[in-house]
């Protein structure tokens, strides 16, 4: 039997940055919102392009994603401990200064219907909603949400509704900061 012993001098970090905005609080008008102001925020800042925020996270060897769940979303990056002060700034400047462009806003929303029929076409995925509805008596994912009524919800959705949204649930009150370390390979030694 070998026992793994995980070492403190671990050389990766994740970051994370947990909003509570998920599908569950969404109203009928805003199913789909959360998620994808999620994606608007990789669009640029008020400091940095799109561009200038993947070479960063590169330069960084790092790196930057999210997830949208039903409870919260959640901006996340992950770097070598040495860089945490240059990866947080990234994170950071990415939920509180987004530009939310509205030349950006349509081409995002043939990406969420993409995602969506992807949701659509994973068997796993719908028995996971179907299970959540029969539990809790409603649904609440956007697998429910098929391409032809996302196509009508997301034609809704403005730049005034998404930095509405974003205002009201991504200020400094709500949102919660998460650090822990990452474990590579090296990080772990074995004793049998």
């Amino acid at each position: 039997m070998k026992i793994r012993k995980i070492n403190t001098d671990s050389k990766g970090i994740s970051v994370g940055i947990f909003v509570p905005v998920g599908s569950a609080y969404e109203t009928e008008d805003e199913r789909g919102l959360a998620h994808f102001i999620e994606h608007m925020l990789f669009k640029g800042t008020k400091n940095r392009t799109y561009k200038q925020i993947a070479e960063q996270v590169d330069e960084l060897g790092g790196s930057i994603n999210a997830f949208t769940s039903k409870e919260c979303t959640c901006f996340y990056i992950n770097v070598l401990k040495d860089y945490i002060n240059e990866g947080f700034d990234i994170l950071s400047d990415l939920v509180y200064n987004p530009l939310i462009d509205a030349k950006e806003l349509d081409k995002e929303k043939g990406v969420i219907i993409e995602e969506i029929n992807m949701t659509e076409d994973s068997p796993d995925d719908a028995v996971y909603e179907i299970f959540f509805k029969n539990c809790f008596g409603f649904r609440v994912n956007r697998i429910f949400c098929t391409s032809i009524t996302s196509n009508f919800l997301f034609s809704s959705f403005s730049i005034l509704k998404c930095k509405s949204k974003w205002s009201e649930s991504f200020s400094k009150k709500t949102i919660l900061c998460s650090s822990f370390f990452t474990f590579i390979s090296n990080s772990l030694s074995s004793n049998t």
